[in-house]
């Protein structure tokens, strides 16, 4: 059985997925998928000073 399906778009992305019974850490689960996703693009997006502090890639919105 299928338990997720992402469609990633040049300004947003939709996402349908279904938590194990037992696990409800669904920012754990944004935070999986994210990283999955932004180690597999290629790194020669500009970034800016604030986000190079923090480790965060230009991709993303701080929050979820």
């Amino acid at each position: 059985m299928l338990n997720e399906v992402i469609a990633i778009l040049p300004e947003h992305l939709h996402c349908i997925w279904r938590l194990p019974e037992e696990d409800d850490d669904y920012p754990l689960r944004w935070r999986l998928i994210k990283s999955h996703f932004s180690r597999s693009i290629e790194k020669d997006e500009r970034i800016s000073d604030s986000r190079l502090r923090k480790k965060e890639l230009g991709l993303w919105q701080r929050r979820y």
